[in-house]
């Protein structure tokens, strides 16, 4: 599947099985996905930690999702890099944060991309430029534009 594709992202959902290690394992670049909420945090450590101790190649990267501002983005941002410095003596990449807006429910409900329903949504914006950045970090020299000079698939 990925041979006719620059860049496959694959949503493996929440929580650790063998399916999602194998994942980690072939990935060049991991974004983990955190919520505010206790368990989100606790599961997304719980991934940073899996590919930790079982020394994957793999970035990780971690973004931040339904964050209400930037404050709240920071702090479970600080919870889970603060866990892996600690205990893992392992810094991350950060991406940032993704608001939390009622757009992303439509979008799902629509069965479409936000990045495809609303462009222009903040969010949306967003999404493009931290896969811009990710597609950029892989590809020294050549500037991506999300859409335009990569092929892209996700599942």
């Amino acid at each position: 599947v990925a041979s006719g594709f620059d860049v496959l992202v694959i949503d493996t959902g929440a929580g650790i099985s063998p399916a999602v290690t194998h994942f980690l394992s072939l990935a060049q670049e991991t974004v983990v996905l955190a919520t505010p909420s206790l368990a989100s945090t606790l599961d997304a450590y719980g991934v940073i930690k899996l590919a930790h101790e079982n020394r994957l190649a793999t970035r990780i990267h971690v973004l931040i999702n339904q964050a209400e501002e930037q404050h709240q983005a920071a702090r479970v941002l600080e919870r889970i890099a603060g866990c892996a410095n600690r205990f893992l003596n392992s810094s991350l990449g950060t991406l940032g944060y993704l608001e939390r807006d009622p757009s992303f429910e439509q979008s799902t409900q629509s069965r479409r991309p936000l990045v495809l329903t609303d462009p222009d949504n903040s969010n949306a914006r967003r999404i493009a430029s931290i896969a811009a950045q990710l597609i950029d970090e892989n590809n020294p020299g050549r500037t991506a534009t999300l859409g335009q000079e990569t092929n892209h698939a996700a599942a």
